[in-house]
């Protein structure tokens, strides 16, 4: 198994951030798609939850997890269009919410 060699980012291209959360942390991934048609990777990054986010539902884990990608990788999307792949089909609510509350509220605040 080799490890993936991290590329450059071109600001030219979107940026895409795939974004994961398991019971004890988050992570995320910073790609581009190049000219060869492959996604190549700019960055990784993980993070350990404390204890009140380990006890976050699902949902909100997997949202956590893309309001912290986005604000950990800012620096590179600037105001520039950019994909979020997520594994989880829930979190289409934050496209459709009507009244969100709470901490849910605050994160699409953020977004």
């Amino acid at each position: 198994m080799r490890a993936p060699i991290l590329s450059y980012p071109d600001f030219n291209r979107s940026f895409i951030i795939y974004t994961d959360a398991s019971r004890t942390g988050l992570g995320a991934v910073l790609l581009q798609l190049q000219e060869d048609g492959k996604e190549h990777v700019i960055a990784y990054v993980n993070q350990s939850m404390n204890r009140a986010e380990m006890n976050y539902a699902i949902t909100d884990q997997e949202c956590l997890a893309v309001v912290w990608a986005i604000q950990h990788f800012q620096h590179y999307l600037g105001m520039r269009p950019f994909t979020i792949v997520t594994d989880h089909i829930a979190l289409k609510w934050l496209k459709t919410s009507k009244i969100p509350k709470g901490r849910r509220a605050r994160w699409i605040m953020k977004l």
